[in-house]
């Protein structure tokens, strides 16, 4: 994450210490506002008050993330402690009030989808935009977060609560999708502000997950522990409704004419497919059908070349598909059909030369889906105090960008500065 409106600098410790309340607010804010526009949501407003937990976000007031205060106004998290020990923890405090931020914000994102709101695209609030469609979150992910915001089956936790209880809290479908999100955010960012104690207050966040996680698979017996927590969260849910519905037939024996009350959850909507992309399909496949018949070709190599020119017309349209999310709607579906229009007319008077750049463009597209399907290796080698060397190789999955990042993280951690990546 990049953004040349943020000044990155300003999040190394020495340089937070200096500013002011309302300077590091404005920081936060272009934090928020950087996150938003990547999510397609409306930007909050960031709300320092006085408060237990380091921050909140109310559904019921959903246009401002609320902050402990003491992450803007005072440094006393890296100076000392709430009893006031000394405590030698530079960086804690600016990569905690950016957890915080990325985190409540994340829960942001979650509401905005349970409500159906329309997405945010270069700027703009477009009305006939749904934002979980264009940010492409499954609708049953959303009932899950439909559920899991109400008051009787979110699971909360007090301070004096057995450690199970916390893990439940901080695992729950919306908790654990917030946290988890934010960790890799500020890890991101780490990498922009590029600062030792920085490095090293991430890392500890990070180990703090990692621990949680280790815990919870312990307490649920298995990796799969959020498996189970996703199915407490559905039975707790379920209980309730059971407990609603009892409610209102007695309400309605005793009032037959009440009217019945509206559902717990917001109904979310079942991706269907439309009547506008069966005709698409369709009519791909008769271009196709005519195509062949048409060139009516022999041999595997014949076969082979036909269809890779039969493709050549969808390659823009692809591409459009993938880069200009506004064309996720009815009138973006009339531009994308003119513009196939115009390709198909186009191979008409330079197919030659169109069949050349789409051969070029497939054998790049193998050949990079070919290097892929090997997995990623990442190589750690760190020099010892004796002079030699330990090499470590691990296997890492597609984010390789957030791999490097969580190993740089950890060895900052462990003490070791002259980390280089080659």
């Amino acid at each position: 994450m990049s953004d040349p409106l943020i000044e990155y600098e300003k999040f190394k410790p020495a340089k937070w210490a200096g500013l002011s309340p309302s300077e590091r607010l404005e920081l936060l804010k272009k934090v928020e506002d950087r996150v938003a526009a990547e999510e397609h949501r409306i930007s909050r407003e960031i709300v320092p008050v006085k408060m237990d937990d380091l921050g909140k976000y109310d559904p019921d007031d959903p246009f401002r993330i609320y902050i402990n205060e003491n992450l803007v106004n005072t440094t006393w998290l890296d100076g000392q402690d709430e009893n006031g020990r000394p405590a030698n923890r530079p960086g804690y405090t600016v990569s905690m009030a950016l957890s915080t931020v990325y985190h409540e914000g994340r829960h942001a994102f979650q509401d905005d989808c349970v409500k159906g709101c329309s997405a945010v695209i270069d700027g703009k609030l477009c009305a006939d935009v749904i934002l979980r469609e264009v940010a492409n979150i499954d609708s049953k992910i959303v009932n899950l977060w439909a559920m899991n915001y109400l008051k009787d089956v979110y699971a909360d936790y007090s301070d004096q609560a057995p450690p199970d209880q916390f893990l439940l809290y901080f695992f729950q479908p919306i908790e654990d999708d917030a946290e988890s999100f934010a960790i890799r955010k500020l890890l991101e960012l780490a990498e922009q502000v590029d600062d030792h104690d920085f490095w090293a207050a991430c890392g500890r966040q990070v180990e703090t997950y990692k621990n949680n996680e280790e815990h919870a698979a312990v307490t649920w017996k298995g990796p799969d522990f959020r498996e189970k927590i996703t199915q407490h969260i559905k039975h707790k849910y379920s209980l309730l409704l059971m407990e609603k519905k009892s409610e209102q037939e007695t309400s309605n024996a005793s009032a037959p004419k009440r009217k019945a009350e509206i559902p717990l959850a917001p109904h979310i909507p079942k991706d269907k497919p439309n009547l506008i992309r069966y005709a698409l399909f369709g009519g791909i496949l008769l271009y196709l059908l005519i195509m062949y018949l048409i060139a009516s070709p022999s041999g595997l190599v014949s076969h082979l070349l036909w269809f890779l020119a039969a493709m050549i017309p969808f390659l823009p349209v692809i591409l459009l598909l993938r880069f200009f999310p506004k064309l996720h709607n009815k009138k973006g579906g009339i531009l994308l059909a003119a513009i196939f229009g115009i390709f198909l007319l186009l191979m008409q008077l330079f197919y030659s030369w169109l069949s050349l750049l789409f051969l070029v463009g497939t054998a790049w597209v193998l050949l990079k889906g070919l290097g892929s399907a090997a997995p990623n290796l990442l190589t750690i080698t760190r020099e010892n105090a004796d002079g030699t060397t330990t090499t470590e190789t691990r296997i890492v999955g597609d984010d390789m960008a957030a791999e490097i990042a969580g190993a740089k993280a950890q060895l900052r951690s462990e003490g070791y500065t002259d980390i280089r990546e080659g």
